[in-house]
C-alpha cells in the first residue's frame, strides 16, 4: 500500500488525520486494514463498512429475540454472573442508593438490572432492538434505542455513565465522550473499558487476536492513545486496570486457538450458537486445547495485566 493511497482512503477516527500506516493486515478484506494514525497514534479501519450495513450486527442476528440471549447455555448464565459481578465491583465507589446511572451500549441491561435492584436510577441505550425490548420486558427498564447523541438525557443528570466495550465500534468516540461529559453531574464518574491493543496478546497474536473483531471495532486503543483523550475530553483518570477476568483469558485461549486448523474464532461463534454447534472434528481439537489452556491462560492474564499488557484496559474517571 503506497502513501497515496492511505491518505486517499483513510481517515483517523480521533484527529481525522489521513496519513497512517499500516499496523495490521486483514486476512478476509483489505478495507479492514488497521492503520496506525501519524499524528495522533491512534488505530482504525481503514474504510469501514457504511453506517447501514454496520447496523445490522446489532440487530436480531446478535440477540436472540425469543430471549434476548447470545451464547448457548450454560455460556449465557456464566455472561449474566459477569454482568451481576460489575455492579458488585462498582458499588464500592458509587454514591448510594438513588444515585442515577446510564449504560450506554447496555446490551440485555443485566447490569442495570443488578443495581437497579440495590435502589439505583437506572437508564440504557442500545442500538439493537431486540436488547431493549427484552429489558423492558423482564426487567422493567426502559433502554433507548438509537445513539447516544439522540438519546433525551438532559446535562448533568447522571452521577455514573459506563461505557463497557462501547468506544472501539463508534465512528467518533471524541463526540461520544464529549456527550457524556454533558450528561454527568459535577464530580461525576466515567467507567470506560476497552480491548487494548498494545497488550502482549495483541503483539503476538497478529490477526489472530480475538478482540480486534473486524470489522465491528473500528477503531483501537492504547493506553497512549485513550488516557489522553479523556483528558482532552475533559475527565480525569482516577484508576486504570488491564485486567478482566470476564474477557481476558477468554481471549487468550481463543487467540492461540485461531492458530489451529478451523475457521477464525471458531470455539467462540460456536459458544454463541451460530453454525454447526458441537459438531466436526476442527471444534472438538479446538475445544479440547481450550480446556488444557483455561488455568494457564488465567495466569498469563494476571501477568500481563501485572505489567501493563494486559488484554482489557479499564479507566475509571472523574469529570473536572
Amino acid at each position: 500500500m503506497t502513501d497515496a493511497d492511505q491518505r486517499h482512503d483513510f481517515r483517523c477516527r480521533l484527529c481525522h488525520g489521513t496519513a497512517g500506516e499500516c499496523r495490521l493486515r486483514a486476512a478476509a478484506n483489505p478495507d479492514w486494514d488497521i492503520l496506525r494514525c501519524r499524528a495522533c497514534h491512534f488505530l482504525s479501519l481503514r474504510k469501514p463498512p457504511p453506517p447501514e450495513t454496520l447496523a445490522t450486527f446489532y440487530q436480531e442476528s446478535y440477540y436472540r429475540e425469543a430471549d434476548g440471549s447470545r451464547f448457548t447455555w450454560p455460556f449465557e448464565a456464566v455472561a449474566r454472573a459477569f454482568r451481576r459481578q460489575r455492579a458488585r465491583k462498582l458499588r464500592r465507589w458509587l454514591p448510594t442508593p438513588p444515585a442515577s446511572v446510564l449504560d450506554v451500549g447496555c446490551g440485555r441491561a443485566v447490569f442495570l438490572a443488578a443495581l437497579k435492584e440495590r435502589g439505583y436510577k437506572v437508564h440504557g441505550t442500545q442500538l439493537s432492538a431486540t436488547a431493549a425490548a427484552y429489558a423492558r420486558r423482564t426487567f422493567g427498564i426502559d433502554v433507548f434505542v438509537g445513539e447516544l447523541a439522540q438519546a433525551p438525557y438532559g446535562e448533568a443528570a447522571f452521577d455514573l455513565v459506563t461505557l463497557w466495550h462501547v468506544l472501539e465500534h463508534l465512528p467518533d468516540p471524541r463526540a461520544c465522550l464529549e456527550r457524556v461529559h454533558a450528561l454527568l453531574k459535577p464530580g461525576g464518574a466515567l467507567l470506560v473499558e476497552v480491548p487494548n491493543a498494545a497488550s502482549w496478546t495483541a503483539c503476538w497474536g497478529g490477526r489472530r487476536w480475538l478482540h480486534w473483531d473486524l470489522p465491528r471495532h473500528l477503531g483501537h486503543f492504547t493506553p497512549e492513545t485513550l488516557g489522553p483523550l479523556l483528558d482532552s475530553s475533559g475527565f480525569e483518570v482516577v484508576s486504570r486496570s488491564f485486567f478482566s477476568l470476564e474477557y481476558g483469558p477468554f481471549g487468550v485461549v481463543q487467540t492461540i486457538l485461531n492458530f489451529l486448523p478451523g475457521q477464525p474464532n471458531l470455539f467462540f461463534e460456536r459458544l454463541k450458537g451460530r453454525g454447526p454447534r458441537w459438531r466436526g472434528a476442527a471444534f472438538f481439537l479446538h475445544a479440547a486445547v481450550a480446556a488444557i489452556l483455561a488455568v494457564p491462560a488465567l495466569a498469563y492474564s494476571a501477568l500481563a495485566a501485572a505489567c501493563g499488557r494486559g488484554d482489557i484496559l479499564t479507566l475509571r474517571c472523574r469529570k473536572r
